[in-house]
Protein backbone atom coordinates (compact mmCIF):
# COMPACT_ATOMS: atom_id res chain seq x y z
CA UNK A 1 0.00 0.00 0.00
CA UNK A 2 1.03 3.63 -1.07
CA UNK A 3 -1.45 6.43 -0.85
CA UNK A 4 -0.95 10.10 -0.13
CA UNK A 5 -3.87 12.29 1.22
CA UNK A 6 -2.30 15.77 1.42
CA UNK A 7 -3.34 19.87 1.04
CA UNK A 8 -0.46 21.82 -0.75
CA UNK A 9 0.00 24.96 -2.66
CA UNK A 10 0.99 25.17 -6.23
CA UNK A 11 4.30 26.89 -6.43
CA UNK A 12 3.87 27.46 -10.42
CA UNK A 13 1.89 26.61 -13.35
CA UNK A 14 1.60 22.73 -14.26
CA UNK A 15 3.97 22.05 -17.47
CA UNK A 16 3.48 19.49 -19.81
CA UNK A 17 6.24 16.82 -20.41
CA UNK A 18 6.76 14.34 -23.17
CA UNK A 19 7.74 10.93 -21.54
CA UNK A 20 7.35 8.85 -24.45
CA UNK A 21 7.00 9.49 -28.74
CA UNK A 22 2.86 9.46 -27.94
CA UNK A 23 2.59 10.20 -24.58
CA UNK A 24 2.77 12.95 -22.25
CA UNK A 25 2.89 14.18 -18.27
CA UNK A 26 1.97 17.00 -16.53
CA UNK A 27 4.34 17.83 -13.89
CA UNK A 28 3.68 20.17 -10.95
CA UNK A 29 5.42 21.69 -8.21
CA UNK A 30 3.77 21.84 -4.89
CA UNK A 31 4.12 23.52 -1.37
CA UNK A 32 3.17 21.55 1.86
CA UNK A 33 2.65 23.71 4.62
CA UNK A 34 4.46 23.16 7.26
CA UNK A 35 4.15 20.79 10.36
CA UNK A 36 4.49 22.10 14.05
CA UNK A 37 7.86 24.05 13.98
CA UNK A 38 8.94 22.43 10.85
CA UNK A 39 9.28 24.32 7.26
CA UNK A 40 7.62 23.91 4.53
CA UNK A 41 8.16 20.72 2.49
CA UNK A 42 8.54 21.43 -1.52
CA UNK A 43 7.33 18.14 -3.80
CA UNK A 44 6.84 17.63 -7.13
CA UNK A 45 4.01 15.52 -8.49
CA UNK A 46 3.23 13.59 -12.09
CA UNK A 47 0.64 13.08 -13.29
CA UNK A 48 -0.98 11.34 -16.24
CA UNK A 49 -4.56 10.71 -18.16
CA UNK A 50 -7.54 12.79 -17.46
CA UNK A 51 -6.14 14.02 -14.09
CA UNK A 52 -3.12 15.48 -15.70
CA UNK A 53 -5.79 16.44 -18.25
CA UNK A 54 -7.97 18.60 -15.12
CA UNK A 55 -4.70 20.13 -14.02
CA UNK A 56 -2.76 21.78 -16.88
CA UNK A 57 -5.23 24.57 -15.92
CA UNK A 58 -4.13 25.69 -12.47
CA UNK A 59 -2.31 28.67 -11.40
CA UNK A 60 0.41 29.23 -9.33
CA UNK A 61 -0.70 30.48 -5.70
CA UNK A 62 -4.19 27.61 -6.22
CA UNK A 63 -4.34 25.24 -2.88
CA UNK A 64 -5.36 22.04 -3.49
CA UNK A 65 -6.14 18.80 -2.19
CA UNK A 66 -4.16 15.81 -3.84
CA UNK A 67 -5.49 12.41 -3.08
CA UNK A 68 -4.55 9.34 -3.62
CA UNK A 69 -0.91 9.53 -4.86
CA UNK A 70 1.92 7.21 -4.41
CA UNK A 71 5.09 8.59 -2.73
CA UNK A 72 8.31 7.85 -4.29
CA UNK A 73 12.30 8.09 -3.05
CA UNK A 74 14.87 9.37 -5.40
CA UNK A 75 18.10 7.96 -3.71
CA UNK A 76 20.38 9.84 -6.44
CA UNK A 77 18.79 13.34 -5.64
CA UNK A 78 17.94 12.31 -1.87
CA UNK A 79 14.27 13.66 -2.70
CA UNK A 80 11.11 12.95 -2.26
CA UNK A 81 8.47 12.89 -5.18
CA UNK A 82 4.75 11.99 -5.84
CA UNK A 83 2.78 9.93 -8.68
CA UNK A 84 -0.53 9.67 -10.23
CA UNK A 85 -3.36 10.46 -8.05
CA UNK A 86 -5.22 13.56 -8.76
CA UNK A 87 -5.68 17.48 -7.45
CA UNK A 88 -8.76 19.23 -6.81
CA UNK A 89 -8.70 23.03 -6.28
CA UNK A 90 -9.47 24.19 -2.39
CA UNK A 91 -10.81 27.57 -1.59
CA UNK A 92 -8.38 29.32 0.50
CA UNK A 93 -10.66 30.04 3.21
CA UNK A 94 -11.46 26.50 3.66
CA UNK A 95 -7.92 25.51 2.91
CA UNK A 96 -7.55 21.96 5.95
CA UNK A 97 -4.32 20.96 7.38
CA UNK A 98 -4.34 17.49 5.77
CA UNK A 99 -0.75 15.67 5.38
CA UNK A 100 -1.33 11.65 5.60
CA UNK A 101 1.01 9.28 4.08
CA UNK A 102 0.14 5.51 4.27
CA UNK A 103 3.52 2.92 3.62
CA UNK A 104 3.10 -0.89 3.93
CA UNK A 105 6.13 -2.91 2.92
CA UNK A 106 8.95 -4.78 5.00
CA UNK A 107 11.67 -3.36 7.33
CA UNK A 108 15.46 -3.49 6.02
CA UNK A 109 16.90 -3.69 9.39
CA UNK A 110 17.36 -4.49 12.87
CA UNK A 111 17.29 -1.69 15.27
CA UNK A 112 20.40 -1.13 17.76
CA UNK A 113 18.99 0.35 20.65
CA UNK A 114 22.85 1.21 21.64
CA UNK A 115 23.48 2.47 17.86
CA UNK A 116 22.79 6.48 18.19
CA UNK A 117 21.51 6.13 14.83
CA UNK A 118 19.13 4.36 15.17
CA UNK A 119 17.93 4.87 18.40
CA UNK A 120 18.17 7.43 20.81
CA UNK A 121 17.03 9.05 24.18
CA UNK A 122 17.26 12.61 24.45
CA UNK A 123 15.82 14.77 27.45
CA UNK A 124 12.81 13.15 28.17
CA UNK A 125 12.27 12.62 24.18
CA UNK A 126 12.95 9.10 22.70
CA UNK A 127 13.38 9.43 19.03
CA UNK A 128 13.86 5.63 16.88
CA UNK A 129 14.24 5.42 13.33
CA UNK A 130 13.80 2.59 11.05
CA UNK A 131 13.82 1.89 7.07
CA UNK A 132 10.80 0.36 4.88
CA UNK A 133 11.12 -1.19 1.21
CA UNK A 134 8.15 -0.24 -0.07
CA UNK A 135 7.83 -1.71 -3.71
CA UNK A 136 6.97 0.06 -6.73
CA UNK A 137 6.60 -3.36 -9.42
CA UNK A 138 8.53 -4.94 -11.21
CA UNK A 139 10.25 -6.57 -8.36
CA UNK A 140 11.66 -3.04 -7.09
CA UNK A 141 11.11 -1.05 -4.73
CA UNK A 142 11.93 2.36 -2.84
CA UNK A 143 13.52 2.62 0.73
CA UNK A 144 11.52 4.77 2.93
CA UNK A 145 13.57 6.07 6.05
CA UNK A 146 10.79 6.90 8.68
CA UNK A 147 11.41 8.17 12.50
CA UNK A 148 9.24 8.21 15.18
CA UNK A 149 9.61 10.49 18.21
CA UNK A 150 7.53 10.11 21.57
CA UNK A 151 7.83 11.08 25.41
CA UNK A 152 9.06 9.05 27.79
CA UNK A 153 5.89 9.13 29.76
CA UNK A 154 3.61 8.66 26.81
CA UNK A 155 1.09 6.29 26.98
CA UNK A 156 0.91 5.09 23.35
CA UNK A 157 4.47 5.51 21.96
CA UNK A 158 5.58 4.03 18.88
CA UNK A 159 9.18 4.49 19.40
CA UNK A 160 9.82 2.19 21.94
CA UNK A 161 7.71 0.25 20.19
CA UNK A 162 9.55 -0.47 16.74
CA UNK A 163 12.82 -1.86 18.45
CA UNK A 164 10.37 -4.65 20.15
CA UNK A 165 8.29 -5.76 17.20
CA UNK A 166 10.04 -4.53 14.04
CA UNK A 167 13.13 -7.15 12.56
CA UNK A 168 14.63 -7.72 9.52
CA UNK A 169 11.94 -8.78 6.91
CA UNK A 170 8.99 -7.47 9.66
CA UNK A 171 5.95 -6.46 7.50
CA UNK A 172 4.78 -3.13 8.72
CA UNK A 173 1.69 -0.55 7.61
CA UNK A 174 2.74 2.72 8.85
CA UNK A 175 0.28 6.20 8.89
CA UNK A 176 3.16 8.98 8.58
CA UNK A 177 3.34 12.73 7.79
CA UNK A 178 5.96 14.88 5.57
CA UNK A 179 7.75 17.36 7.30
CA UNK A 180 11.00 19.25 6.36
CA UNK A 181 13.54 20.34 9.37
CA UNK A 182 15.90 23.38 8.68
CA UNK A 183 18.94 24.21 9.77
CA UNK A 184 21.73 27.16 9.11
CA UNK A 185 25.28 25.41 8.24
CA UNK A 186 27.51 26.43 10.67
CA UNK A 187 30.68 26.10 7.94
CA UNK A 188 28.86 27.53 4.72
CA UNK A 189 26.44 29.24 6.74
CA UNK A 190 23.59 28.35 4.15
CA UNK A 191 20.22 27.17 5.28
CA UNK A 192 19.71 23.45 5.00
CA UNK A 193 16.73 21.05 4.44
CA UNK A 194 15.74 17.31 5.07
CA UNK A 195 12.36 16.07 4.49
CA UNK A 196 11.27 13.50 6.68
CA UNK A 197 8.61 10.76 7.17
CA UNK A 198 7.52 11.09 10.99
CA UNK A 199 5.61 7.89 11.77
CA UNK A 200 2.35 8.16 13.57
CA UNK A 201 0.61 5.35 13.46
CA UNK A 202 2.10 1.52 13.01
CA UNK A 203 0.30 -2.23 12.45
CA UNK A 204 2.55 -5.23 12.05
CA UNK A 205 1.55 -8.10 8.97
CA UNK A 206 -0.03 -11.40 10.74
CA UNK A 207 2.60 -13.53 11.35
CA UNK A 208 2.60 -17.23 10.53
CA UNK A 209 0.74 -20.11 11.18
CA UNK A 210 3.79 -21.67 12.47
CA UNK A 211 3.48 -18.30 14.95
CA UNK A 212 -0.29 -18.37 16.02
CA UNK A 213 0.88 -19.82 19.78
CA UNK A 214 2.53 -16.99 20.25
CA UNK A 215 0.08 -14.27 18.96
CA UNK A 216 -2.57 -15.14 21.79
CA UNK A 217 -4.68 -17.44 18.80
CA UNK A 218 -4.68 -20.79 20.53
CA UNK A 219 -2.63 -23.71 18.72
CA UNK A 220 -4.91 -26.42 20.21
CA UNK A 221 -7.76 -26.67 17.59
CA UNK A 222 -11.00 -26.42 18.83
CA UNK A 223 -13.10 -29.43 18.94
CA UNK A 224 -15.38 -29.80 16.25
CA UNK A 225 -19.24 -29.04 16.20
CA UNK A 226 -21.25 -32.79 16.83
CA UNK A 227 -22.53 -34.62 13.58
CA UNK A 228 -26.46 -34.07 12.85
CA UNK A 229 -28.06 -37.68 13.96
CA UNK A 230 -28.70 -39.53 10.81
CA UNK A 231 -32.26 -40.05 11.66
CA UNK A 232 -33.98 -37.23 11.95
CA UNK A 233 -36.72 -36.14 14.46
CA UNK A 234 -40.25 -36.11 12.61
CA UNK A 235 -41.92 -34.92 15.99
CA UNK A 236 -44.03 -31.97 15.27
CA UNK A 237 -42.64 -28.68 16.93
CA UNK A 238 -46.26 -27.69 18.09
CA UNK A 239 -48.00 -31.13 19.07
CA UNK A 240 -45.91 -34.14 20.26
CA UNK A 241 -48.48 -36.37 20.99
CA UNK A 242 -49.60 -40.05 20.55
CA UNK A 243 -52.96 -38.97 18.58
CA UNK A 244 -51.22 -37.07 16.26
CA UNK A 245 -48.37 -39.77 15.16
CA UNK A 246 -51.81 -42.38 14.76
CA UNK A 247 -53.03 -39.84 12.07
CA UNK A 248 -50.20 -39.87 10.63
CA UNK A 249 -50.02 -43.97 10.32
CA UNK A 250 -53.37 -43.99 8.71
CA UNK A 251 -52.85 -41.19 6.00
CA UNK A 252 -49.84 -43.03 5.57
CA UNK A 253 -51.62 -46.33 4.90
CA UNK A 254 -54.60 -44.37 2.91
CA UNK A 255 -51.81 -43.51 0.71
CA UNK A 256 -50.31 -47.01 0.01
CA UNK A 257 -53.74 -49.46 -0.52
CA UNK A 258 -55.49 -46.98 -2.75
CA UNK A 259 -58.82 -48.99 -2.62
CA UNK A 260 -59.31 -47.90 0.79
CA UNK A 261 -59.64 -44.66 -0.09
CA UNK A 262 -58.20 -41.34 1.60
CA UNK A 263 -59.56 -40.03 5.13
CA UNK A 264 -62.01 -37.56 5.89
CA UNK A 265 -60.53 -33.66 5.43
CA UNK A 266 -60.40 -32.12 8.89
CA UNK A 267 -63.05 -29.95 10.43
CA UNK A 268 -65.73 -30.02 12.37
CA UNK A 269 -68.25 -31.27 9.27
CA UNK A 270 -68.63 -34.45 7.82
CA UNK A 271 -69.65 -34.90 4.16
CA UNK A 272 -72.96 -36.01 4.68
CA UNK A 273 -73.92 -32.42 5.93
CA UNK A 274 -72.97 -30.31 3.02
CA UNK A 275 -75.34 -28.42 1.15
CA UNK A 276 -75.62 -28.48 -2.87
CA UNK A 277 -76.20 -25.10 -3.75
CA UNK A 278 -76.26 -24.20 -7.51
CA UNK A 279 -73.72 -22.44 -9.12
Amino acid sequence: MNLVFICAQVTEKPREVFTGPNSTAVKCNLLIPPVGNKAPTPIEITMWGKSAERSKELEAGTHVYVHGARLRYDKNDKRFFLERGSMTPVPADQFPPINTVVLSGRCVKNIDTNNPMDYKLTGNLIICNQTLSVSTGRQQADLMNFYAINGVDDRYCPAKLLPQFTHKGTGLTIQARIGTDSWVDRNSKEVMTRTKLQMIEMTLAPKQESNRGTMGIPSTPMPNEPKPSAKPDTTSLWNTNETNAAKAEVGLEALQNPESGLPDLPGQYVPQQLEERPF
